[in-house]
């Protein structure tokens, strides 16, 4: 210690010997006055009392607690971890500590330590139906569904009508795909309210999901009957109308939820579908934008001015991806654009796709999506920002801005030439296959493996599995029954490396897939690549063609029914015994 700071310790010491402390009275006075104001909502006056006490008096688990609590309530999330952490300090074993910490690392995003608190509060008040609550919603936050679930159902154990833990339970066996038991919970409370509209609305998403569309649009029939002719309900019709492909019917639905309610973000997003697959590119795009109001769409904590169509000759913008790896991918095509406007152009996407971006755009400045974003792209000399969907309401106002189509990324050579002689086989087309989506339409989009097998007696192929997810399962029960086999390649993890997967779709002849990620990479490599679609598709694919605008080698088969697979996978099949490399 040097002889300054030595001074400094003695001065600070003689201070706090002098200091008298708050008697016990004055002390308890002063808590409940700031107790009093917290309550009252009034946190500035809160916390300067709060803090007045913990200069003057003795330390306690209850003061750090309602500091705490006055900090979360000020969402001042990180403050209120320490002050939560000192009451523990105190009180080692105080649930109410150990919840509320949960709290305010679940708003910061650290959803594993919020789940370590839960539990250990939980150790000691074993029935406490809020913390059960509380772990279910970090769980579910978390994506772990089957816990999550376990911990909102043993919260209604010991709190069995509360209707929010009621309403997540659903949501996350809706998440499990376990439709009907979260049906069931949504008609037991309609049953019980023939006026609760949000029972209406989330069992028609549930019924959605299930792809059970006439029941969908019965549902808001009856919710119209019961005087509920709201827009979120009106549209809940347009989407089951349009889903069963009577778009006039469901356009129509649309606009008078629109007309009741301009401003609502799902009808707005239920126009926008319909105008895609109208070609009417900018109303589509237009009120594309409403998908910020949807829950599971947040922006990025960037300040730069939002670039709307302003000239970008000699100007540097910030874009940034959004939504899944398949639409980065997809939205990506039009970064080519921004630059040919004289703009430099940095992008933040999935770490993933980082390596295959900076090999294959040349003049781009390539960073990986992090929390908090790189300093770099936080910097005030950047004029202007956007995130990547967003470029189309300036760039592709109709089919003619598209251009050809061609292919973009460039995989890895060295890494597509040890592919594909690994999958050689004599003279075989090598032809890679996925079948799966595990996003919110992924059922309607979704196959099963047995549902391919006819592409399987096509002689002279070779197939290799390009679905992502744990299928072994799967695949093992398919090669049993049919005795045909596909290559599943253990060195490559498309969740962990793109840009090995981006060698691996390089290195095929040909790709045969649902809607899902793998499409998206082979159509930017410019693989051959065959898309199976349902009748009515996301609205990327459009509607009534065979061709897609953004990938020039990629060919459109559309169910005509829903229950139209062998269709479709017949066609697949004719289109693989006329295919020429």
């Amino acid at each position: 210690m040097s002889r300054k700071e030595r001074r400094l310790a003695k001065k600070n010491k003689r201070a706090g010997s002098s200091r008298k402390a708050m008697p016990a009275m004055a002390a308890q006075q002063l808590f409940n006055e700031a107790l009093q104001a917290f309550q009252e909502g009034s946190f500035v006056d809160a916390a300067l009392k709060a803090d007045h006490l913990i200069a003057s008096a003795p330390e306690s688990a209850h003061l750090f607690q309602l500091r705490g609590m006055i900090s979360l309530n000020q969402r001042n999330f990180s403050n209120a971890i320490s002050y939560f952490k000192k009451g523990l300090s105190a009180e080692p074993n105080s649930a109410d500590l150990c919840d509320v910490l949960g709290t305010a690392l679940s708003e910061m995003g650290q959803l594993d330590e919020a789940i370590a608190s839960y539990r250990r509060a939980l150790l000691n008040d074993a029935r406490n139906p809020g913390t059960f609550y509380n772990l279910g919603s970090a769980l579910q936050k978390n994506e772990d569904w089957e816990k999550s679930e376990k911990a909102y159902r043993d919260s209604l154990i010991y709190r069995p009508d509360d209707l929010t833990t009621q309403l997540n339970l659903a949501e996350v066996l809706t998440a499990q795909e376990k439709f009907k038991d979260s049906e069931n919970i949504y008609r037991r409370l309609i049953d019980a309210n023939d006026q609760f509209i949000d029972g209406y609305r989330m069992l028609g998403e549930c019924l959605m999901n299930a792809q059970k569309w006439e029941e969908a649009l019965s549902l808001a029939d009856d919710a119209i009957s019961a005087g509920l002719q709201d827009a979120e309900i009106l549209t809940l019709k347009g989407y089951a109308l349009g889903a069963m492909m009577r778009l006039e019917e469901a356009e129509l639905m649309t606009r008078k939820a629109l007309e009741l309610d301009a401003d609502n973000t799902q009808a707005q997003i239920a126009f926008s579908i319909l105008c895609f697959y109208q070609e009417n590119w900018p109303d589509a795009w237009k009120y594309y934008e409403a998908r910020w109001g949807l829950p599971n769409q947040h922006r990025r904590p960037f300040t730069q001015a939002e670039w709307n169509g302003e000239p970008l000759k000699g100007k540097k913008i910030l874009i940034w991806g959004e939504q899944g790896v398949g639409d980065e991918v997809l939205y990506a095509t039009m970064l080519f654009d921004v630059m040919a406007l004289g703009a430099d152009v940095a992008f933040e996407m999935d770490a993933r796709l980082v390596p295959l971006f900076e090999r294959s755009m040349t003049g781009m400045k390539c960073f990986p999506r992090s929390t908090p974003p790189d300093a770099e792209l936080q910097n005030i000399d950047f004029d202007y920002q956007t995130p990547i969907a967003s470029l189309g309401q300036h760039l592709r106002k109709n089919e003619a801005s598209f251009g050809d189509g061609e292919s973009f990324l460039r995989s890895d050579k060295k890494k597509t030439q040890k592919f594909r002689k690994k999958y050689e086989s004599g003279n075989d087309l090598i032809v890679g296959i996925a079948w799966y989506s595990s996003d919110g339409r992924g059922l309607s989009k979704s196959m099963s493996l047995m549902d391919l097998k006819p592409l399987f007696e096509v002689s002279g192929v070779q197939f290799v599995d390009l679905q992502y997810g744990e299928k072994a399962l799967e695949r093992q029960a398919f090669e049993e029954v049919t005795g045909f086999n596909l290559i599943h390649d253990q060195d490559v993890d498309q969740m962990q490396s793109l840009d090995d997967f981006a060698s691996q779709i390089a290195a095929l002849d040909l790709v045969i897939s649902v809607s899902n990620t793998t499409v998206h990479m082979a159509g930017a490599l410019g693989v051959p690549t065959l898309v199976l679609l349902g009748s009515a598709p996301m609205q990327r694919w459009l509607m009534d063609r065979t061709d897609s605008p953004w990938y020039s080698c990629v060919e459109v088969i559309r169910k005509r029914t829903e229950d139209d697979t062998p269709y479709v996978v017949e066609a697949v099949k004719k289109r693989l015994q006329n295919f020429k490399i």
